[in-house]
């Protein structure tokens, strides 16, 4: 089951339970199957949920597809610790004292096939990504930028999308207004940059193998055995190669959780995220990890269904529902329930700082009690 990823900032605290292994094992399996791994490679072994729906950045919005791209693609910026944007291909930026126009100055980075990555590259990406002819689902997350929402209502041609290209180096957006979670969002993977000429040069074949893409992260994609296995190698025109240690990541496909536990278990992977049927079985395991991550799970309501079309049916059912049991005893995972059942909201007022003077708190600030009957 594929996971879509809804691209929030502020979001519901969850978390991973993990198993991982504290050192390599020879026994492992390793390459795409891994079976002849070197003994002093650097290599770990995983598995993966699904096939890799898609390899096209403005068209992914699954979990699959992004965990994939952000290995072996780079934006302007990237999330570092604490989930703070840090410099990916941009080097620096600099933002105008209205805080709508952001210059961003690019590194000399490559693509794998030696192309330099450029600033038109970015442009090509983004006005793809808002063209209504792409159908990108996420095409709204550009709508800050100056005129991408008329251009994805087709009331303006793609060229009057608020991004230039003022040299190979040099890439200008301009906004509608500030944004103070702009840099987050260019980490998004709908922002990763794409090759013109490339991608024109591969046709209806683009991104559907390996020998069809290009790459500008930190790996490349490589072994793609469709629905079976695929493997991460470093990338050697990669900009920061020298800081990447893993030589490669090898991925088999494993859509039942009982069997990657047992793979986890015979030392053919590395790690497993455990659900909650397992939890109690190994949680006193000394490789057993607790992982706090930001995401977000949720009920998406058919609101042309004649008693869904009612907000107060909506708000019934959500407040109906004991979030807290259902983390606790249904996930059993370390997720929390959201913060707003409390009169509070998943936006922090510091994220916003400056601009607003609210958390919107009160819009979710309902007697759930009384909206529950």
């Amino acid at each position: 089951m594929k996971k879509k990823v809804v691209p929030v900032v502020a979001s519901v605290l969850g978390a991973s339970l993990l198993l991982t292994a504290c050192g390599g094992n020879k026994d492992h399996a390793s390459g795409a199957k891994a079976n002849d791994k070197a003994p002093d490679k650097q290599a770990i072994n995983l598995s993966f949920a699904s096939e890799i729906p898609t390899m096209d950045v403005a068209k992914a919005t699954d979990g699959e597809s992004m965990s994939v791209m952000r290995n072996v693609f780079e934006g302007l910026y990237a999330m570092g610790e604490d989930n703070k944007p840090i410099p990916g291909v941009a080097e620096s930026v600099d933002v105008s004292p209205d805080k709508t126009k952001y210059t961003f100055h690019l590194r000399d980075s490559k693509w794998s096939n030696g192309t330099p990555v450029t600033a038109k590259d970015f442009v090509f990406a983004w006005q793809r990504a808002v063209n209504p002819d792409t159908a990108a689902e996420y095409a709204f997350l550009f709508f800050d930028i100056q005129n991408a929402k008329q251009i994805s209502q087709k009331q303006l041609p793609i060229d009057q999308l608020g991004v230039k290209a003022l040299d190979d180096k040099t890439l200008e957006v301009q906004l509608d207004r500030p944004v103070p979670y702009f840099l987050s969002l260019t980490t998004f993977s709908t922002f990763l940059p794409i090759n013109e000429e490339y991608l024109k040069s591969q046709g209806d074949k683009y991104g559907l193998e390996t020998n069809h893409l290009i790459y500008n992260g930190a790996f490349t994609l490589d072994n793609w055995k469709h629905e079976q296995s695929f493997q991460l190698k470093k990338n050697p025109n990669y900009w920061d190669a020298k800081t990447v240690k893993l030589e490669e990541i090898n991925f088999n496909v494993v859509k039942d959780k009982s069997t990657e536990v047992n793979l986890y278990d015979s030392g053919q992977i590395d790690r497993v995220a455990l659900t909650a049927e397992f939890v109690d079985k190994y949680k006193g395991d000394p490789n057993f990890k607790d992982r706090a991550e930001v995401g977000i799970q949720f009920l998406r309501l058919n609101q042309k269904n004649e008693t869904l079309k009612n907000k107060h049916a909506r708000l019934a059912i959500n407040g109906a529902m004991n979030k807290k049991a259902y983390v606790e005893t249904i996930l059993n995972n370390g997720a929390v329930a959201p913060l707003y059942q409390q009169g509070r909201s998943y936006l922090q007022r510091s994220f916003i700082k400056g601009l607003v003077t609210t958390d919107f708190g009160g819009e979710f600030n309902y007697k759930w009690t009384e909206v529950a009957k």
